[in-house]
């Protein structure tokens, strides 16, 4: 962007840019993912700060002056992250990820046993994954892992085991005494 004037510098660096830069960071963890979209989400770049920082305009700073003249130096984009912005986009994908954990469960009908497989749960933890999002973010990344807490059912797999092998069995099998 060199010799270039503010105005014309950022349109460069917005053409040259902007379709990566700008794009859309996925939020993901296991086989569920959500896209955040950067202006939605309170992210954005800043191009004129960054035109600056390149010591783009004119301006009699010797340090700038020698930077024009020795051909520059790389320059990272500028970024801006609207914090609430970010937080309010997190907690809105949450329902995407949060799931209730599903108790085992065992039935009796006509004589026949059926077991129902617990489920853990999930439930995304919003501030470390608002900071997933802003790491990578700034560090020009498109993805983040969300982070997530799991949550063990009420009744586990081998709560129903225990409960069929022992007090069920026992029913089913061994002798009724009825009593009036």
């Amino acid at each position: 962007i060199g010799g270039l004037n503010p105005a014309d510098a950022q349109q460069k660096l917005r053409d040259e840019l902007a379709e990566s830069a700008e794009a859309p960071i996925t939020l993901a963890h296991d086989d569920v993912t959500v896209e955040l979209p950067l202006a939605e989400s309170g992210l954005s770049i800043d191009w004129a700060a960054t035109v600056e920082q390149a010591g783009g305009g004119a301006s009699w700073n010797p340090v700038n002056l020698y930077r024009a003249l020795t051909g520059g130096e790389p320059v990272e984009l500028v970024r801006n992250i609207d914090e609430e912005a970010l937080n309010r986009a997190v907690s809105d994908a949450a329902a995407n990820f949060d799931k209730e954990a599903t108790d085992a469960a065992i039935t009796l009908k006509e004589g026949k046993v059926a077991t129902t497989e617990a489920e853990e749960g999930i439930k995304l933890k919003v501030d470390e994954s608002v900071t997933a999002v802003k790491d990578a973010f700034e560090a020009g990344k498109h993805e983040a892992a969300a982070n997530v807490e799991v949550i063990a059912p009420g009744v586990s797999n081998d709560d129903v085991q225990s409960f069929r092998e022992g007090a069920l069995k026992q029913a089913l099998t061994g002798p009724i005494s009825l009593t009036s």
